[in-house]
This record gives C-alpha cells, sequence and structure tokens, in this order.
C-alpha cells in the first residue's frame, strides 16, 4: 500500500490460489460424481451452522436429536443441505437470539485451551490417573493464559505507546477475521489454533520490548525523553538504539554509502 506495488502480491496471491485450487479440484471433483451436487471440500458445515444456530443452542458441540434419523435417511451432501436450510431460517427469523449468542460463542472460543489433551488421550483416559489428567489440563490451560496474558499486555503497550503500526492491524485483522468467521458455526476451544500464531508475536512483543523501551513518533523511547535524549539520528520515529536498523545504518556507513532515508526496520509493529 505504502509504495502503492500492487502487481507483485496480486500475482503472489493469484499463484497460490492456484496452486490450492489444483489440489482441493480432485476432491470436488469427486463429492460431485459420487453425491450429485457441488461440493467443495467437505459434508460438515451445514451441520456446524445448525449446531451454533438452532432453538435450544448450547454454543458448543450438541447433536440435534433427529440427528441419527437423519444420519440413516440422507447421505452425507444431503443431511449437510437439510441442516443449512434449518440454521438459516433459524438465523432469518430469529436475529437478536443469534446476536446474543455470539458472546456465548466467544467464551467457548477463547476461555480456555486443553481440548488438545482430551483428544490425545480420548482412548486411553481410563488407563491414567486422575491426577494425572487433571494436571495435564490444569498446564494446558495454565500456559494458555500466560500466552494470553502476555498478549494483551503486547498489544496495550504497542497502543499506548507506539501506536499499531501496519504489522499490528495485520495482526488484529487476522484475529478479528478468524473470530467472525466462527460466529454463525458451533465454537469449541481448538478452534482458535488459527490465531495462536497472532497471540505468540504479541506476547514475544511484550517479552522483547516492554512498554518502557517502546518509542514514540518524536524519536526515542518515552523514558529517553523524559531525561532529554532522543533516538540516533537517521534512524527515524519508532527506533531506538538496540534495534537491527542501527546496524543497517552502521554497516551501510562503513561500505562508504551513508543512508539517505531511514534504514529498513523489520521489527514487528
Amino acid at each position: 500500500i505504502q509504495t502503492r506495488n500492487f502487481v507483485k502480491p496480486l500475482v503472489n496471491a493469484m499463484v497460490v490460489f492456484a496452486v490450492m485450487a489444483s489440489i482441493i479440484a480432485p476432491w470436488t471433483y469427486r463429492n460431485y460424481v459420487v453425491f450429485g451436487r457441488l461440493v467443495p471440500i467437505s459434508t460438515n458445515g451445514g451441520l456446524n451452522l445448525f449446531l451454533g444456530s438452532n432453538p435450544e443452542p448450547s454454543g458448543g458441540f450438541t447433536l440435534p436429536p433427529d440427528f441419527k434419523q437423519a444420519v440413516t435417511l440422507l447421505d452425507e451432501a444431503a443431511k449437510d443441505a437439510y441442516y443449512q436450510r434449518l440454521a438459516v431460517d433459524y438465523i432469518a427469523g430469529h436475529p437478536l437470539q443469534a446476536v446474543t449468542l455470539a458472546f456465548k460463542k466467544l467464551f467457548f472460543l477463547y476461555a480456555r485451551d486443553d481440548q488438545g489433551v482430551s483428544f490425545a488421550t480420548k482412548a486411553t483416559y481410563q488407563l491414567l490417573p486422575p491426577s494425572a489428567l487433571g494436571l495435564s489440563i490444569l498446564v494446558s490451560d495454565l500456559y494458555y493464559y500466560a500466552v494470553l496474558g502476555l498478549c494483551l499486555w503486547g498489544f496495550i503497550a504497542r497502543r499506548r505507546m507506539a501506536g499499531m503500526g501496519r504489522g499490528g492491524l495485520l495482526i488484529g485483522a487476522s484475529i478479528a477475521f478468524v473470530t467472525i468467521s466462527y460466529l454463525p458455526f458451533l465454537t469449541m476451544d481448538r478452534y482458535h489454533m488459527p490465531v495462536l500464531f497472532a497471540f505468540a508475536l504479541l506476547a514475544a512483543h511484550a517479552l522483547g520490548k516492554p512498554a518502557n523501551t517502546l518509542t514514540d513518533p518524536a524519536g526515542g523511547t518515552a523514558g529517553d525523553r523524559s531525561r532529554g535524549r532522543t533516538a540516533p539520528a537517521g534512524l527515524g520515529p519508532y527506533r531506538t538504539p538496540d534495534m537491527p536498523a542501527q546496524l543497517v545504518a552502521e554497516r551501510l556507513e562503513q561500505a562508504g554509502s551513508p543512508p539517505q532515508a531511514p534504514a529498513a526496520d523489520l521489527t514487528l509493529r
């Protein structure tokens, strides 16, 4: 966006989508042959939509009362279409309930992170001592809460001291996209896996750049400004002496080519 060079990113995106389509196309064709209708990938989207949007929703995983009968009478694609119609009709007829239920789904999506333990021990949990299983769940959740807490700290520190920047906006957009995409469906804690990378990046930012070392647009850190110091010339705003940009500037100067513009900053913004 800054350089207005959209050609290369567009070409890269087209290549990614072309490769993705070439991998998925054989399975889509197989589904069309088997079911006689277009099923791009899976046949559980309608059921998952209904599990999250129905007259008696819990926000989590609860099979509908007629599930076994529907499985017996309908094939996979027909069953999926059947539950999709029921879910869409419910959302259209009860928009307020659907919006209210979204808050409960957010809780199920982000409240804990121990479902991996349950899945890993599904076949052997009866052989494990209850204390061992409980300890595994506790460790998994505490680790998640620690990362989540550091993530919030990193987000607040960035926002208050230096602004979000392009990198921060991209991370925020990733979290928002995944969250909004799940809200019409049922939610479980394992579904937040796609955004764990964003949590980890913000948590690492909090650990690597605590609030008193972040810089502001005037140059230098908040602590430097209070002591009358500013960031080194040529490094621009949002940079501190220990960032990679300083090393890049020094090497360019040693090579006899002093930078005319701020050196590239590859740190997270």
